[in-house]
Formats: C-alpha cells, structure tokens, sequence
C-alpha cells in the first residue's frame, strides 16, 4: 500500500512538474517575407523577456539587410525555405518570384506543422499576398484556427496604400477572421470601426516603439555625415519611396521655397520601383532643381541611416495618405525639426508648434512657407526639436509594449485553458 501510495505521488508531482514546465504560452510570430522585418525584430526581441512565453520567429532572410536578425540575436523558426533572400539585387525578379513560392510553400509546411501542434497564438505582422488578392494568406489563417490557435493580427495600415480601395474586401475578411486586431493609435481603431464594422473589444491599442535612434546605433561610424561639407542646411526626406510618400509635390514646394529665398539642400534618400524613381529624377530636373537637391536611391543600411538623420536640420513627411509610419518613428529617435502633412495619423503623434509644423498635403504655398519658416529660425528649430524630445520620453519602450502584447496574449489563452490541454496531452 505504502509503495502504491508512493507511486502515485511520483506520477502526481510528475503530472505537476511537467504543467509547471509547459504552461508557457507558445506564440507564432509571423512575417515570412518580411514586410515589417525592424518592427517584428524589436517585438521579438521584447517577447523574449517575458517569462511564461515562447516565441518563434517564423521570418526569411531580409534582402536588404541579411544580417539583421543575426545581428540582434535571434533565432528564426528552423526548417523555412529561405533562398531567394540571398539572391544578389540584379536577379531581382528572380528574386521575387522565388520568395513568392518560398512564401506560399512556408505557409503549407507550416499548416501541417500546426496540424500536430499548433501554437497557442499566430501572431501576424503583414499579409502581403492580399495585395494581389491571392486567398493563401487566409486559407492558411482559417486553418490555423481550425487547429486551435487564436490569431493576432497588428493593422499597420488599415488598407495597402496607392491601390487600397480595391482590397477593402480582402482586409475586410482579414479583420473578422481576427481574434484581436492590434493598432497603433485611436484614429487605426477609429477606422476599423467605422469602415469594418470591426468590434471595439476585438481592438487593441499598443503604440509603435523607436525602430532606430542616435543613441542606439550598433556600429557607430567616425564617417563624416554629408552636412560637414556644406554650412547649408540639410533637409531630410528618408523612407522606401512610394506614390503616398509625396515625393513630387515635396519637389513642387521646395521650388516654391527656393523661389522665396530658402537656403538649404533637399536629401531624398530611400530604394523604391524604378518607375517611380525614374519619374522622381525627371520632375527635379523639370523644376530646374540643380545642385538643391540630392537623391540617395538605395536602401542605405542602419550605419548610413544614423549619418543621414545625425546630419539632418530638418525632417519632412509630405505624405498624402499614412497609417502608421516607421520612418517617422525613425525620426523621432533623432528629435530632429519636422515639417508634416496633417494627416489625422500624424497628429496623433505631432502637434503643429510644439513638436513640428504641419501643413496640407498639395498645398504648395503652404508647405513653401513652413519650409522657409523653419529654416530661417534656428529657435524655432530648436524649440521643435526639444517638443519632439519630450514627445519621445512618452515613447513607450519595446519591452513595455512586449509586456502589453503578451497581455493581451494571455487574455486570449488563459492559464486554464492551457492546463487543460497539459493535461490532454
């Protein structure tokens, strides 16, 4: 009796050791091509501080910038097809192409991989193949929920920008499969809303952190950034270049401000389709621009990023449509003067006086004046500058907004329904 007794204590506290060791929550990160590959890196790298949680980094190689992931220490999701990352930038459409099948035959190893053992929550960063109005993404999503994983979608942008109206029908389906949709601020949540008839308490607000900043740069360079040469002011414009970015009307304005006695060079600096950059070139020199204006067409990596921001006077966002915007959650790492269009999800973050001047998107006249305002009055500069960095300390940290998502995790697979199935298995 007493080794009976014995024995079932053993199994007892065995049963009991093996809960306390598996109640992690296992979570899916996923941004296989990458899309977002500096935002998914910094919240991994903030999920794995977290006790009581696994991630696994379901990424590829990022073309542009290979090492990345390395370089920050994380581990990426072993057995993902990942060649055509490593492809050199003249076989670009080769390139592409392999990622699409890489893409779509990583969601299918993944599906059988969730069959057997699905993790508690995918998390989905971007759904890339929507924007074709290609189902894989979605089939792969149903699937999982099939198998019993909840499903974590952050909204970056509520529609693709450029082509957005067209895919509302496709998004909308996204958003309503979703267990939690995560935004960045109130006007994301407002949308969802108002245009998806998306349910508030499906929606979590958890803001965008610093990608990059002057104080966390990883290899910094004593390479003269490109102000040394120059008294000139440098006003800066970096980001992948894209029709809503506003590159031509920016030219229009700059025009309009040189006109007016502005003394400063325009840097553009950022990789974007030919097509685009081509017609870029071709406006600059329509508007007799000349030496006023430098283009930077390619993706510069985080060391020259840092040299360009460290030189800037000025930023500028003259976007025409936005979500949410890395490159100005680059800039605010720098706390550099801004001039911005006002959208409503840049007056989420900037105020017109405190931190920034905001003025309307193709009102050249408008933009023209704040330019030269800006750059005539080295008070008003600083004084931007310094609204900027009290905006920033408020900027909540990567390990805070980690914690907030592993939350909201947490709410989604309480700590029971993960001893239950413990105790299944």
């Amino acid at each position: 009796m007493g080794s009976s007794s014995t024995y079932a204590n053993s199994v007892l506290g065995c049963r009991e050791a093996t809960a306390s060791r598996a109640r992690k929550l296992r979570v899916c990160l996923l941004d296989l091509l990458p899309t977002v590959p500096y935002y998914t890196g910094h919240l991994c790298a903030g999920l794995h501080k977290q006790s009581g949680i696994e991630v696994s980094l379901c990424v590829t190689t990022y073309s542009h910038d290979r090492t990345f992931f390395k370089r920050t220490r994380l581990h990426r999701r072993r057995g993902l097809l990942d060649f055509a990352g490593h492809l050199p930038a003249s076989l670009k459409s080769l390139r592409r192409a392999g990622k699409l099948v890489e893409y779509i035959f990583n969601l299918i190893g993944l599906s059988v991989h969730f069959m057997f053992s699905p993790p508690d929550v995918v998390h989905v960063e971007f759904v890339p193949l929507m924007n074709y109005s290609l189902p894989f993404e979605r089939w792969f999503l149903k699937l999982a929920r099939l198998f019993g994983s909840k499903l974590v979608y952050t909204m970056h942008n509520v529609l693709p920008h450029d082509s957005h109206q067209r895919h509302r029908r496709a998004y909308a389906k996204i958003y309503h499969l979703a267990d939690r949709i995560i935004c960045h601020d109130e006007q994301a949540r407002n949308r969802l809303i108002a245009e998806f008839s998306v349910e508030n308490d499906r929606i979590s607000i958890i803001p965008h952190g610093e990608l990059f900043s002057d104080k966390t740069q990883e290899n910094p360079s004593s390479t003269p950034p490109p102000k040394t040469e120059s008294k000139e002011l440098v006003v800066l414009c970096q980001g992948i270049i894209r029709p809503y970015k506003g590159i031509p009307f920016l030219l229009h304005a700059w025009k309009a401000a040189l006109q007016t006695g502005l003394q400063a060079s325009l840097w553009i600096v950022g990789t974007g389709e030919e097509s685009i950059l081509r017609q870029i070139e071709q406006e600059a020199v329509a508007l007799d621009l000349g030496s006023s204006v430098h283009f930077d067409f390619r993706f510069v990596s985080i060391e020259e990023l840092s040299r360009y921001y460290q030189s800037a006077d000025i930023l500028v966002y003259p976007y025409s449509d936005i979500t949410t915007s890395g490159a100005l959650m680059t800039g605010i790492g720098y706390a550099k003067a801004i001039v911005a269009t006002n959208l409503t999800a840049f007056e989420q973050t900037l105020q017109h006086e405190h931190n920034a001047l905001l003025a309307p998107y193709g009102d050249v006249a408008e933009w023209a004046s704040a330019l030269i305002r800006v750059a005539s009055d080295s008070h008003l500069r600083a004084r931007l500058a310094q609204g900027l960095q009290d905006t920033r300390v408020l900027t909540p940290t990567w390990s805070e907004i980690a914690s907030e998502t592993c939350h909201l995790y947490e709410q989604l697979v309480p700590a029971r329904r993960r001893e239950t199935h413990i105790a299944q298995d």
